[in-house]
């Protein structure tokens, strides 16, 4: 049993560096994508992709004191971490 125990707790912690590895990989990859959008002048592709409306409703809940409210409907609709769905909000 103990055998056990020690293989599952190698293996969670091979999975742990391998994401950790794999996640910086997708933020350097990322960093390249932003430097070549701004390079060749297309940074729009950089901005989330809103459903229609919900530009308007995070502008309405802003302007009503519900940032929080329009925090998480910014960060639902264009999957957004918090801290981008806040930068996303005060620009507006």
């Amino acid at each position: 049993m103990e055998g056990l125990a020690a293989a599952a707790l190698v293996i969670a912690i091979l999975t742990y560096f391998e994401m950790n590895k794999l996640r910086k990989r997708v933020d350097r990859q990322q960093a390249q994508m932003e430097k070549i959008c701004r390079e060749t002048g297309r940074a729009d592709l950089l901005e989330p992709d809103f459903p229609e409306g919900v530009l308007d409703r995070a502008r309405q809940l802003k302007e009503e004191g519900n940032a929080a409210e329009a925090v998480k409907l910014l960060r639902q609709a264009g999957d957004l971490d918090l801290a981008e769905a806040r930068q996303y909000l005060d620009k507006l």
